[in-house]
């Protein structure tokens, strides 16, 4: 959970620095007025990405499916070169790491398109409309993917549906589309 936070704060922080809205971050003199100096930034959390790389966290970092992009690593990466922003060892690394991401971000791609539209809404995920993994039953009956409703229980304690008073042990596990689909092709 943890780490899936953080994956999805450095991947929103670096497609801000980087991505093709990038260019609205001009400020004249940001130096000078605000210390806002963004390779100094981008630097960082270069290295914040290297000192968690693992195939774990590239999951993480995959599972992301607001901020990451496999073009806004491949900005990332171009930045980095033209503009001597990192050693070449560390962009290397990265290049791993985000090759390994986009392995992984294509694979659930894949397996989500395998499953197509041709499942019941019921398997949907309310607030993302993504095809939920590992879904929960909240006290109200509605159904959510865990790693959404534990992101939201972070920063309130309340079923989002009805506001009622929420916590992860009140969560009931439930059927997977995976699941299911592996039952029925067994009966």
């Amino acid at each position: 959970m943890l780490g899936e936070r953080l994956a999805s704060m450095l991947d929103y922080n670096v497609s801000q620095l980087c991505g093709p809205k990038c260019t609205e971050l001009k400020v004249r003199d940001a130096v000078r007025r605000f210390t806002w100096e963004p390779r100094t930034l981008l630097q960082q959390i270069v290295t914040v990405y290297l000192n968690l790389s693992s195939e774990k966290f590239a999951e993480c970092i995959a599972n992301d499916e607001r901020s990451y992009t496999p073009e806004v690593f491949s900005m990332v990466l171009s930045r980095l070169r033209a503009n001597s922003i990192a050693p070449v060892n560390e962009i290397e690394r990265l290049k791993n790491l985000a090759d390994m991401t986009e392995r992984i971000w294509k694979q659930k791609a894949q397996k989500e398109e395998d499953f197509g539209d041709d499942f019941p809404d019921d398997f949907r995920d309310p607030v993302m409309n993504t095809l939920m993994t590992d879904p929960v039953i909240l006290p109200s009956g509605h159904k959510m993917d865990r790693k959404h409703i534990m992101r939201h229980l972070l920063s309130s304690q309340t079923d989002p549906f009805t506001r009622q008073p929420l916590n992860e042990n009140q969560l009931i596990a439930g059927i997977s589309v995976y699941e299911f689909t592996r039952t029925e092709q067994i009966r």
